[in-house]
């Protein structure tokens, strides 16, 4: 008995590496994690530091995004796509898009082939600054990258806040053309879109052809609906 409490005393082990990065990504003790995760020497591959970058972004600490996105530099690490995709939505989520596009043709410059991840992270990093989100889909349509529906998606989103409603219907369907599903909160942005800019009739109109399609109507979509009958007095 005295043995089991003196071992109950210890308290337990400290927190293995694969612990502490769970931590990490589910935001939890994120200061603490990142300090066992040095202390311990556990940052040892591009991997390790992108999932620290990515808790770091979460937390709105995009400085000490940075430095950790140098500190993986200085260790002789070479930045993998994912590394620049954590960094740059880092600072996406922080508004430091300049930044952001700065690190994207940094990694070109370093031999980085750029991914769908790393271009739509910095497509959001840009969604208040539509014009460079749509140059950026430009260039991965140049560089002939895979886009998914996240892409479209960020696209969609930045045409919808620089209030380019054409360019939004655009891309939804040229998702949709590309055999991609568009979901409820899509459809619902671009519907808003069209409200604001008077286009209730086609904003109903898309919201009848993607309800067709099998779209599942959510409560924003709803709402969409219900905005655009209300603007064109249809009730």
């Amino acid at each position: 008995p005295a043995t089991d409490s003196a071992a109950g005393s210890k308290g337990k082990a400290a927190p293995g590496k694969q612990e502490l990065l769970e931590r990490l990504k589910e935001g939890r003790e994120v200061k603490g994690s990142a300090q066992q995760l040095r202390a311990g020497g556990h940052l040892a591959s591009p991997q390790d530091f992108s999932v620290l970058i990515r808790a770091l972004g979460h937390q709105k600490w995009w400085r000490q995004a940075l430095g950790a996105f140098q500190e993986m530099r200085d260790a002789g690490l070479q930045a993998s796509a994912f590394a620049y995709s954590a960094i740059i939505s880092a600072l996406g989520r922080n508004r430091q898009w300049a930044r952001a596009l700065h690190l994207v043709s940094q990694s070109r410059e370093e031999g980085v082939v750029p991914d769908a991840a790393l271009y739509s992270s910095a497509m959001k990093a840009c969604e208040e600054q539509c014009d460079r989100a749509l140059s950026l889909l430009d260039e991965m349509r140049q560089e002939d990258v895979e886009m998914d529906m996240i892409t479209y998606g960020v696209a969609i989103g930045a045409c919808c806040q620089g209030q380019q409603w054409q360019q939004a219907v655009s891309l939804l369907f040229e998702s949709k053309e590309r055999g991609m599903q568009p979901n409820a909160i899509t459809v619902s942005a671009v519907m808003g879109a069209l409200t604001r800019a008077g286009q209730w009739a086609q904003a109903l109109q898309l919201w009848n052809e993607f309800k067709e399609a099998g779209l599942e109507a959510d409560a924003t979509s709803f709402t969409s609906a219900i905005s655009a009958c209300e603007r064109g007095r249809r009730w």
